[in-house]
Order: C-alpha cells, then structure tokens, then sequence
C-alpha cells in the first residue's frame, strides 16, 4: 500500500470557487494520469493540505471518484486508487466495445449525424498527426477525445454518460501501462479506424472499431504481465 504524501505535491492550492468540482477534477486527473497510482492510500487531511480546503469537499469528491470506481473505500483503511484485475480489464473492454460499436450502428442510421461525426473524427486525427511526436499522455487525452466523438455525437446523453464512466477507467490503464510509446503507433490505428468509418459500410466500421479495441486490451494484459486469450 502507497502512502499518498509525496503524491500530494501534484495538488495545488484551490479558491472557495466551486471546490467540490475543483476538488473531484483535480484528485480524478491525478488518477487518469497516473500521478496517484493503483493502491495510493487517499488521506482527506492531506489532500485538503494540499488543496487548501476544508475536507468536506474532499469526502464528497471521494464519494463521486468511488461511485466512478476509481477509488475503493475500505473500512478501518479508508480511500484507496482502484487497482485492476484481469477480469476487470476485460469486462471493461469488451463493455466498451458494445457502446461504441452501438454509438456507430446508431450514427450511420443518420446522414446528418455521421456526416457531423466524421468532421470532427477527420479534424482529430489530425490532430493527432500534428501531435505524433508529443508525450503519451498528450496523445492519450487525443484518443480519448477520438472515442468520445464517437459517442457524443450519437445525442444519447445515457449512451456517452457511460462511456465517459467507463474511458476514465481506461485512460488509468493506458497511462500505466505506457501505451503509445511512439505516435506513428497511435495516428495509424486511428487513420485506419477513420477511413473504416468513412466507407459507409458498418459492417466495415464496426470491425475496423472492434480490432482497435481487442487490440488495446491485449497490449494492456500484456504489459500488466496477465494472460490474454484471443478471441
């Protein structure tokens, strides 16, 4: 178990502005990217040290950051980072994989939709091509963004909500195990998700989506040294 001091100075200091927000947004970044790792015990009195606010909002953004499953109360220990078992890896993936194809079948019903969606899509990767040679966690936050569009452009407020719920969970994951070590990596699967897309066919989109995610599960089993069973 990690103690959460030498963490704390990755916190700054907040107004009484909206605490309880600025509070959650700072402690679930400090999770997403990896600056609390797995296992980080979280102390509301030096959190709000840090912070320097009361730990009323603290507790609250505890209470959000559990209900999104990044952090795991236990009694008489208190908040600890969400570690990841091989199960939840991949319940979360193949979770992820039905939204987002789901989010697809859902935005190629639509013309005016997915004509919208590909805009955005286009403009993202390049984006990311311009952003190739950024660190990874430039380059995660872009892929998230990817992903997202997908989604969000569906209108499904319930639909997005969910993904959001579940990609915060995965961008841990991916900041953990180092994912992109090279941006050519990351702009190629997405040029190729994108143009899978882009066909019009959703057979073909659904595929190229389902490949990209079978794809970054396994690279995350394997680089958590967990076993990974092809489909």
């Amino acid at each position: 178990m990690k103690i959460i001091n030498s963490a704390a100075q990755h916190l700054k200091r907040e107004k009484r502005v909206t605490l309880k927000v600025k509070a959650l947004t700072q402690i679930r970044n400090a999770i997403i990217f990896g600056k609390f790792p797995p296992g980080t015990r979280l102390i509301e009195q030096e959190l709000s040290q840090a912070m320097g606010i009361s730990r009323l909002p603290i507790r609250e953004a505890l209470s959000n950051l559990e209900q999104a499953g990044l952090v795991t109360v236990i009694p008489y220990k208190g908040a600890l980072v969400s570690s990841f078992s091989r199960k939840d890896i991949v319940d979360l993936f193949m979770t992820r994989e039905l939204l987002e194809v789901h989010a697809l079948k859902l935005l190629m019903q639509e013309k005016d939709k997915i004509r919208q969606a590909l805009l955005r899509l286009r403009s993202i990767v390049s984006i990311m091509k311009a952003n190739s040679g950024r660190d990874s966690m430039t380059l995660n936050m872009v892929d998230y963004e990817f992903h997202g569009t997908i989604c969000e452009c569906t209108d499904n407020t319930a639909l997005y909500d969910t993904w959001k719920f579940l990609s915060a969970k995965t961008q841990t994951l991916f900041v953990l195990t180092e994912r992109y070590t090279t941006g050519e990596d990351l702009v190629h699967q997405h040029v190729i998700l994108y143009e899978s897309i882009d066909s019009g066919s959703f057979e073909i989109a659904a595929g190229g989506l389902r490949d990209h995610l079978q794809l970054g599960k396994s690279y995350v089993l394997q680089k958590l040294h967990m076993q990974y069973d092809p489909p």
